[in-house]
């Protein structure tokens, strides 16, 4: 995706340092002579990834892309250490018991700030959001969940229907067949009039989405799901990743139709977020990374 963009080098303020130039990791910007400020380059198509307005230190470097104000220095003190970003990590962990008690809305904001600011690939920054909160609205989307998990099952078990699929679905058809029993088992919950607590005592979710020919739209969306969960957790909240409810999105499009989104919009993924029941002081440890150091 291709967009115009506007960059202006203020001569009087720039220092010729060229740091503006080294950073542009699309080579837009040029200093063929070190004595006079860098300029832009005649086949520019810049993507506004903000690495060259980020780097000149003097801010000597304009764009139309970022509004007077909007770069910022940071904090360098309010960084954490590289010891303090992995007990971050291992301290975040999965949960599904929440407490009976609303999030703030500004927390909730403070979420989706943090997954905004994910990376995303050539700079698309693809992903939206949807927060649901409405106790009504996670009922309906739990029970057409439910009744997607039981006609899915009810397919696969047919002998002959589930035999062609497997015969014909690949590796997805494969791992949805071992998911069979699960979908069994939460169907038989419901039918019981279990409330599903892991996916009704959240009182919020945080759906995930992009236009369908979004490049890399689930690596994007993934992206920001991390740095969701990872924000949620230093705010006291819990998460975890509610893949059951894409289910229903996997065929027709009932599920976009009820979260009022377009049928050329895809849903990649929803996080429940609550405040969990239990706080864990200890972490356990993680199979070995299987790496190969070549």
């Amino acid at each position: 995706m291709s967009t115009e963009y506007a960059i202006a080098i203020d001569p009087e303020v720039c220092r010729r340092c060229g740091l503006c130039v080294e950073a542009c990791i699309h080579v837009k910007l040029e200093q063929p002579d070190k004595n006079e400020p860098p300029k832009v380059a005649e086949d520019m198509d810049c993507i506004a990834c903000g690495h060259c307005v980020a780097m000149c230190p003097t801010g000597a470097l304009s764009h139309s892309a970022f509004e007077q104000g909007s770069i910022r220095p940071l904090d360098m003190d309010l960084l954490p250490s590289a010891a303090q970003m992995m007990e971050a990590l291992r301290a975040r962990r999965s949960y599904r018991k929440f407490k009976d008690e609303p999030i703030p809305h500004e927390t909730l904001e403070q979420v989706v700030e943090a997954a905004r600011l994910a990376p995303s690939a050539h700079n698309t920054q693809t992903t939206s959001f949807i927060v649901v909160e409405n106790p009504e609205m996670r009922k309906r989307v739990v029970d057409l969940t439910i009744q997607f998990l039981d006609g899915m099952s009810k397919y696969f078990r047919h002998p002959i229907k589930g035999r062609i699929a497997r015969l014909m679905g690949g590796d997805f058809v494969k791992g949805v067949t071992e998911m069979i029993p699960v979908f069994e088992g939460v169907v038989e919950l419901a039918k019981e009039g279990a409330e599903l607590p892991m996916l009704l005592d959240a009182p919020a979710w945080i759906v995930f989405y992009s236009a369908k020919d979004a490049g890399y739209g689930t690596v994007n969306a993934s992206c920001a799901m991390q740095n969701a969960m990872l924000m949620a957790d230093r705010l006291g909240l819990g998460t975890f990743y509610t893949g059951f409810l894409l289910v229903p999105t996997m065929r027709g499009f009932l599920m976009h139709d009820l979260l009022g989104l377009d049928h050329e919009q895809e849903i990649h993924g929803a996080l429940a977020v609550g405040v969990p029941r239990l706080q864990y002081k200890k972490w356990p440890s993680k199979k070995p990374a299987n790496v190969r150091w070549i």
